[in-house]
């Protein structure tokens, strides 16, 4: 299902650059990007590329990052086509495509990633749908290791029902 999306993406997207984790120099925004729900789903809605790249702009236009955009992108985790996604993204937004994950592995909540682990905000995050429809959560804007701890299980229990209704 993820490669029929993929093909009809590949001839547009052109190359895609990769950058090792430790390349990346400090300060810089990583944009991570996947999918969320139950990939039985594809079978019936197959997900493209451009709701990819549709929730990373709308994450770009949310963000309080000093207007700074990414300039990586990284999966979200490594299972299916999560692992997939951001070279996708990649290729068609312009961003290097980080050799990592969020996860080491497959996990199914968003407070199990690294990066909510060591306190950093999982928020804005946007989820879109195959008819083009996005749901943001901004959340909170600090930086403490409990509060984004909680803000990730809270975003979870909030888009968990979004991807429900999503389809």
């Amino acid at each position: 299902v993820f490669s029929a999306a993929a093909e009809g993406v590949l001839p547009f997207m052109g190359c895609f650059s990769y950058s090792m984790l430790s390349d990346i120099p400090p300060h810089s925004v990583v944009a991570p990007c996947g999918f969320m729900g139950a990939p039985t789903v594809n079978l019936e809605m197959i997900e493209g590329a451009d709701q990819l790249v549709a929730a990373v702009r709308q994450n770009i236009e949310m963000s309080s990052m000093d207007a700074k955009a990414p300039t990586f992108i990284v999966a979200s985790e490594i299972g299916g086509s999560n692992g997939i996604a951001p070279l996708l993204v990649g290729g068609l937004m312009g961003l290097s495509v980080v050799d990592a994950d969020l996860m080491g592995r497959a996990f199914p909540e968003l407070q199990m990633t690294t990066s909510s682990i060591y306190g950093l905000p999982q928020t804005p995050m946007t989820l879109t749908d195959s008819f083009g429809r996005c749901v943001t959560i901004t959340g909170t804007k600090s930086l403490g290791h409990l509060v984004a701890a909680d803000e990730a299980s809270w975003t979870e229990r909030v888009l968990r029902p979004v991807c429900v209704e999503f389809g």
